[in-house]
């Protein structure tokens, strides 16, 4: 239904979002520990 696929859309958006935070914190966890 019209429901289930706004709640896909809005649980992928936060999976995005958690995602890219999370890759954000892994280079500069990674530039860190080149420097």
């Amino acid at each position: 239904s019209t429901v289930m696929v706004l709640v896909f859309a809005v649980i992928a958006m936060i999976f995005f979002f958690a995602a890219d935070i999370a890759m954000g914190y892994a280079i500069e966890f990674i530039l860190g520990l080149g420097h």
